[in-house]
């Protein structure tokens, strides 16, 4: 199968994509809190006891944690779909790829395994990450880069230069 080729830099949207899954528990607990916030703002004003205050933070509260829930759970699936999709999904053995978060952000790497299953990619960080498992990334946080695909032969060779088996 060939590859899609995309544009050589990630946009905005692709850098904060890569960050779905706090975009989306964060930004829906924002509009749950923000939704129960709005309408029930006068029991703060009027509010002439302690347990009046209470009740509405407390309520507040709530919101905020079941947002947070819906947008991890509800949301994140569908941001993630949208993200790798965007970022070149799905990825061979031998794609060229950028890191778009982490550590190891703006490095341009082969892949050497892709899980499909679990929509995640081992990438060639080094030995020691690769022990660790520490060279996993999910489609979303890595982008396809156009014009540095190198064949998966040279990927091999380079591999058996280094010591390393490929996979």
């Amino acid at each position: 199968m060939k590859s899609k080729e995309r544009k050589s830099d990630p946009t905005w949207v692709q850098l904060v994509l890569a960050r779905g899954i706090a975009i989306s528990t964060i930004g829906t607990a924002l509009v749950f809190l923000v939704g129960y916030c709005a309408p029930t703002y006068h029991v703060l004003v009027e509010a002439g006891t302690f347990s009046d205050v209470e009740s509405y933070l407390g309520g507040a509260a709530a919101a905020a944690v079941g947002g947070g829930v819906i947008g991890c759970v509800v949301l994140w699936p569908w941001i993630s779909a949208m993200a790798s999709e965007l970022n070149g999904a799905p990825f061979y053995d031998g794609d060229c790829v950028e890191i778009l978060v982490g550590d190891y952000r703006g490095r341009r790497v082969l892949v050497y395994d892709v899980w499909d299953t679990r929509n995640q990619v081992r990438v060639d960080l080094g030995e020691q990450e690769e022990a660790k498992i520490a060279d996993v990334f999910r489609y979303c946080e890595v982008y396809r880069v156009a014009g540095e695909q190198r064949s998966i032969l040279e990927h091999r060779r380079n591999a058996r230069i280094t010591g390393r088996e490929s996979k």
